[in-house]
């Protein structure tokens, strides 16, 4: 469980969750940046997923 009062246990936290919710392979999270997530549509733009293919959000 992380303890999420201080920033790396918040930070694993939101890993979690982002893995449990999303179905997002660890290889994939671990290459997300900040500039793939869009706050205002709430989506995660995965890049070089399985087989090397960019997967985007579906509109």
């Amino acid at each position: 469980m992380p303890n999420i009062r201080a920033p790396l246990g918040l930070r694993d936290r939101a890993m979690l969750e982002t893995l449990y919710s999303t179905g997002v392979r660890r290889s994939e999270l671990a290459r997300l940046e900040i500039h793939d997530l869009n706050r205002e549509r709430q989506t995660l733009h995965v890049r070089q997923g399985k087989g090397h293919k960019d997967l985007t959000p579906k509109e």
